[in-house]
């Protein structure tokens, strides 16, 4: 085959980017015309000379002639420096041919976007013009010059304008066009484009010619830049091992074809290398065999980009840094597969479409994890997501058993939590994905006549699915259990701290100008036979208004937390105290929640001390009270002291928030302990 030309007329302003140059714009650490140029480098033998047509203007501001050699890796590189930028890219071509003297067969190729140029080499029938095409939707005809067809025939070259026709197929053309005999066929001084050129060719019977091409990306503007990136971003580096993986395992290996039998999938490797992945072989086999391997490689029919030979026969670990711009992808990624097993049942597609998951929001709250509304392919789900790190393995074991209450619940009561979709467990993160209850709202968010309609179905359902499973236990013993293990080793902690350390150990603190006993004293003597649970049963765990979901007819639990497999239903009473008595969900968020702290002298906001009696208020207890078999003041009083129990536990979740407020937690929790002495009186 005869050598041809490559031509690439960039004198344009890139307007679309401003104004620059564009074939110098970066994509990661490649410039545009290296990415363009790429796939022609399989072909530079092939290639006599590469040109590039700039303005004078350009060479002088860009130094295009000695970056240009940097760039481009051919022995003939020729800048043709024309003096000034022309009514458009036929015109650029035409006189940069007159200029130079190019003649011959030749290709002429924008420099925003890069394709599968085989094609262009290996066509074997004649042509004027050889144009590579690429299938485009209707709403993308006015953004390309295109080329309409019946199937076998060019019926009409065009730009950018829309073609009505149920007869005819378009596609776009890419700018990429073999020309053969390039001096005959830019002579005219009244074209623009070069599809005007293509259309001339096809009016005065000349032969052109269409070949699809395999793959094509396109950088021509933003927000095409951006979509290639991303495109990027998606291409993995598969390590594939060929032992056992590719070919049947043997104790000794050979490079005989007759003696390497080939394991279903092997062919994946050619799926996936279409697909824009690149495909690494890995082997022990020696470095001496190289070429009788890459030769029984050949011969087998393994696709592949490049061979690693001679590595240790030991495991192989795989180590990548994490993106922040793709914090659900991960980097690094095994697959284990059986000795001869094959590849035929494994797929990269999840690593892949990971990236094309969107963060719609991140949905508020001091959890351990991070909660986000995000979207792929059009449907909406929410993603509970958690780094493991050393600090925050016993917050990932928490998300797991979440993520296991929400099965354990709907098991229960079938429908009572959203749907798990999907989890992901890996070395690096966890997160499980559930439906969007996008036509739900939170208990909280509901009016009050609505909140009574869904209490009284919450109740029921609970009351005859989860709650009615249980056993008896020594509730003394459970309740001095649960103080030893979740209360008083907190206490050891935030003594650390002296404002903390002082509502706790004070014999008497003042809030708010009244006198109250320290949080030590008053857990040492509250009535535990009066709070004690008697049995121990599955409950929600973190029982709040915001916890429940409702949709004028369905009720839906999410976001369980903090229980054991079994545990007091005093615990869910006390949680949902927070929303009915102390309002937590009003406060969370204010500033100034503690105005001053002398010595054991606390001024506070008080709107939130005191006891609301509203329907709701009413309504919660009387169920409890069927809940719990106790009567509605010591119903009440569990409630509160729950409640209390919550308000120590959460500090360190406060303080995330503000020194003040993980002390105002403490504040509530000895305010409203001590209305429980009021209460029996």
């Amino acid at each position: 085959m005869s050598k041809l030309n490559l031509i690439f007329p960039v004198a344009g302003e890139a307007v679309r980017f401003g104004g620059t140059f564009k074939p110098f714009l970066n994509i990661g650490d490649k410039t545009f015309i290296e990415v363009t140029y790429q796939p022609f480098q399989k072909w530079k033998d092939q290639i006599d000379t590469v040109y590039f047509i700039c303005t004078q203007e350009q060479e002088d501001a860009y130094n295009v002639t000695l970056k240009i050699a940097e760039l481009i890796d051919h022995p003939n590189v020729e800048v043709v420096k024309i003096p000034s930028k022309t009514s458009g890219p036929y015109q650029t071509i035409r006189q940069a041919i007159m200029q130079a003297d190019i003649t011959g067969k030749s290709i002429i190729c924008d420099c925003d976007h890069t394709l599968d140029v085989d094609n262009l080499f290996t066509y074997k029938l004649d042509y004027d013009a050889l144009i590579p095409t690429w299938s485009i939707s209707e709403d993308e005809w006015m953004n390309w010059s295109k080329v309409v067809h019946d199937g076998s025939n060019i019926q009409m070259i065009c730009e950018k304008e829309r073609i009505v026709s149920d007869d005819l197929f378009v596609d776009g053309i890419i700018g990429c066009v073999v020309f053969d005999k390039i001096e005959n066929k830019f002579q005219s001084k009244n074209h623009t484009y070069v599809s005007n050129c293509l259309h001339s060719l096809l009016q005065s019977g000349k032969v052109l010619k269409t070949t699809p091409v395999l793959y094509a990306n396109f950088y021509g503007d933003k927000q095409m830049l951006e979509k290639y990136v991303n495109i990027l971003r998606k291409r993995c580096t598969v390590f594939c091992d060929i032992d056992g993986v590719l070919v049947e395992h043997k104790p000794h290996s050979n490079q005989d074809v007759s003696d390497n039998k080939l394991l279903s999938g092997y062919d994946k490797l050619q799926e996936w290398s279409s697909q824009g992945h690149k495909i690494i072989l890995t082997t022990a086999r020696s470095e001496k065999n190289r070429k009788e391997l890459i030769n029984l490689l050949n011969e087998l029919g393994i696709k592949y980009d490049e061979l690693v030979m001679e590595l240790p026969a030991g495991p192989r670990l795989l180590i990548n840094d994490h993106k922040p711009s793709k914090p659900f992808t991960n980097q690094a990624t095994a697959i284990e597969v059986t000795r001869d097993e094959g590849l035929s049942t494994k797929e990269i597609n999840n690593v892949v479409t990971s990236n094309d998951i969107e963060i719609i929001k991140q949905f508020e709250g001091g959890s351990f994890a991070k909660t986000y509304l995000v979207k792929l392919n059009d449907k909406l789900f929410v993603r509970k997501h958690i780094i493991k790190t050393q600090d925050d393995i016993i917050h990932y074991d928490k998300l797991v058993r979440q993520m296991r209450d929400l099965q354990r619940l709907n098991f229960l009561w079938p429908g009572c939590t959203p749907d798990i979709i999907y989890n992901k467990d890996t070395d690096y993160d966890f997160s499980f994905d559930m439906e969007y209850l996008s036509n739900h709202n939170t208990l909280s968010d509901c009016e009050e006549s609505n909140q009574i309609i869904a209490l009284n179905e919450l109740f029921k359902g609970m009351k005859n699915n989860i709650y009615s499973m249980k056993q008896d236990v020594d509730g003394i013993s459970w309740l001095n259990n649960h103080l030893d293990k979740k209360i008083y080793t907190k206490f050891e902690n935030y003594r650390k701290h002296p404002i903390l350390k002082t509502l706790i150990d004070s014999e008497e603190v003042i809030i708010n100008g009244k006198s109250y006993k320290g949080l030590n004293l008053l857990l040492d003597t509250v009535d535990k036979h009066m709070l004690k649970p008697t049995s121990i049963r599955p409950v929600h765990g973190d029982f709040t208004f915001e916890n429940v979901m409702w949709d004028g007819k369905n009720i839906k639990l999410i976001d369980m937390d903090g229980s054991d497999e079994f545990d007091a239903a005093e615990l869910d009473l006390g949680k949902m105290c927070q929303s009915v008595l102390s309002r937590f969900n009003d406060w969370k968020g204010l500033t100034n929640v503690v105005t001053d702290v002398t010595g054991n002298s606390f001024k506070c906001i008080d709107e939130y001390f005191q006891y609301d009696y509203n329907n709701i208020h009413k309504l919660v207890f009387k169920k409890w009270t069927q809940i719990l078999n106790n009567n509605y003041n010591v119903a009440k009083n569990k409630g509160i002291f729950y409640m209390c129990m919550y308000f120590i536990r959460f500090v360190p979740f406060r303080l995330k928030q503000s020194e003040e407020h993980g002390i105002f937690a403490l504040i509530m929790a000895i305010v409203w302990l001590s209305k429980i002495k009021e209460t029996n009186e």
